[in-house]
């Protein structure tokens, strides 16, 4: 189904309010100054049948009103909940990369670090900036999910699927570090939607658009390739398979996907294969370890649907809930539906099968940006469940998520210092700002070039005051930015933690005579308290050149 369902000029919600408010019809002209009371509800009536005519379904208008409330609060949630500490070292990294724009970078391909490094030539470099990035990010992936859902069935059930999916956490609370996983919330939905399109349509356009959403799927995460391989099982399932394969759509978008992955193709292997060798590199389980670190990543996923569930099982009783779960089962996997189903559930499985292959550990955030298409399956395979009477309270179940997250925040931001988690109390701005004063005493010169503990070094162009560019001193090939030349040129600040004895042990290693070393002790306060102490080792290669 392609179309959007036809949605009436006013809904039950909007005849409610003109019951109860005589006259509000004929409330015009002049007759406005006579009006007295009644103009605060015809306004809000007039909105409300702008933001959803029916009482439910959203408009454009709607939707652009609840992603921008939905960036709002996130945003503002996201930034006292995490006022107690410094940034999350995923995201620093990517403001550290996205500095240099890259074709690739030692551990992902450049999507996310690109979209950083953009982002902070616009705004300032703040906590509430990152955050802020964050949930626009989300807020445009759920605009995805919208936008799929409008081309697999009528209005007020693409209401409910992006609702649905709005009450987890995926695309909010768990969205908040803006890293490889994160950024795939926005990337995935657009990529199924622009596949969904070229195989409802097989016009060549729609399938150089597939081309394009995928190539930037894989630019943002290798993983991206169990998306496409869903979407290419789901195009076998679909009943118009023959029609499809049979247009120029899907070999447009493979030809259009590989010509913009060749010059990232080519940085990789001029640089020996860099992020394939650290995906390579990671850690491996014994298979029943894996399991039952498995098993209980599924389960924590699991949990994170439980306020939509709870929310249905509000709107309709629990039986019936169950039975609608039950009978959404079955309709995915008739013939005319198993399609949705593959891409729905392919990425998650095929997520599983390799993790469990390869012998890497499978956390929750691999699973972050897998179950997008889960509300849509669901939600396309029981229609009627978009008239039940009261669908509408829906709506205060989100009201309430959000109110939640915002009352949360502050719970959140005091609970983490005291429980001593490490981003809370770890004095990452403090080290930046205090190693940069160190730097300018000794040698009278801005700071460029940082290496040292991952948090901490990662943390020191973010918060320094001085342009400093990161520098991975165990792998100088990994930061090919910055040559030996540059390092001789500007020197070099090493900030190891003193309990980092690879850092120490490395940074004695590059060290010469000239090298400064010093000392640092600090703690981190918060609302009054102030954390465990912190040392530091900071050694300091000075620069060669005058300024």
């Amino acid at each position: 189904m392609e179309g959007l369902s036809a949605v009436p000029s006013a809904g039950p919600l909007c005849q409610g309010l003109r019951q109860r408010v005589p006259g509000m019809e004929m409330v015009t002209g002049s007759e406005q100054t006579n009006a007295g009371s009644a103009q605060v509800p015809v306004a809000a009536a007039n909105s409300l049948s702008v933001l959803a005519p029916d009482g439910f379904g959203l408009t454009g208008a709607g939707l652009a009103v609840l992603l921008s409330v939905h960036v709002v609060v996130w945003t503002l949630a996201a930034t006292i909940a995490q006022s107690s500490g410094g940034l999350h070292h995923d995201m620093t990294e990517a403001y550290d990369w996205g500095r240099e724009f890259q074709l690739g970078y030692y551990k992902h391909p450049p999507l996310f670090p690109w979209i950083a490094g953009t982002w902070f030539l616009v705004f300032p470099r703040t906590d509430w900036a990152f955050y802020l990035l964050s949930a626009v990010n989300a807020a445009c992936g759920l605009a995805g999910v919208w936008w799929l859902a409008g081309r697999l069935m009528p209005k007020r059930e693409q209401t409910l699927a992006l609702l649905l999916l709005v009450l987890t956490p995926f695309f909010s609370v768990m969205a908040i570090t803006f890293n490889a996983n994160a950024v795939l919330l926005l990337v995935w939905p657009w990529t199924a939607w622009a596949f969904v399109r070229s195989l409802q349509t097989g016009k060549l356009g729609d399938g150089v658009l597939f081309g394009v959403m995928a190539a930037l799927a894989l630019l943002a995460k290798y993983s991206s390739i169990f998306l496409l391989a869903s979407c290419l099982i789901a195009a076998l399932l679909h009943p118009r398979r023959a029609s499809y394969f049979g247009s120029r759509a899907p070999y447009a978008a493979l030809l259009a996907c590989s010509m913009l992955c060749l010059p990232h193709a080519i940085w990789v292997f001029q640089h020996q294969l860099t992020p394939v060798n650290y995906l390579l590199q990671k850690p491996q389980m014994r298979f029943r370890a894996q399991l039952f670190a498995t098993g209980t990543s599924l389960l924590g996923v699991a949990a994170l649907f439980v306020l939509p569930q709870a929310a249905l099982a509000t709107l309709m009783g629990l039986p019936e809930s169950l039975r609608l779960l039950i009978r959404a089962g079955v309709a995915a996997v008739s013939a005319d539906r198993g399609w949705l189903l593959a891409l729905a559930a392919g990425p998650l499985t095929l997520t599983l099968i390799a993790g469990l292959a390869t012998g890497v550990k499978l956390s929750t955030n691999y699973f972050l940006p897998t179950l997008f298409l889960f509300p849509i399956a669901v939600t396309a395979a029981s229609f009627p469940l978009a008239q039940h009477a009261r669908l509408g309270l829906l709506w205060r179940f989100v009201a309430g998520w959000l109110i939640f997250g915002l009352l949360a925040a502050p719970l959140v931001a005091v609970t983490t210092f005291v429980l001593h988690v490490n981003q809370a109390v770890e004095p990452r701005r403090e080290i930046a700002q205090e190693a940069t004063r160190l730097w300018h005493e000794a040698f009278g010169r801005p700071l460029r070039f940082v290496a040292g503990t991952e948090a901490f070094g990662l943390g020191v162009p973010f918060y320094s005051a001085d342009p400093a560019s990161l520098y991975i001193l165990a792998a100088p090939d990994a930061s090919p930015w910055i040559t030996a030349s540059d390092i001789a040129r500007d020197g070099l600040l090493i900030v190891c933690d003193r309990a980092d004895v690879d850092c120490i042990a490395e940074a004695t290693r590059t060290s010469s005579p000239v090298t400064r070393r010093q000392s640092v002790r600090l703690a981190h306060g918060f609302l009054g308290w102030v954390s465990r102490d912190f040392n530091f080792e900071l050694f300091m290669v000075p620069p060669t050149t005058r300024q």
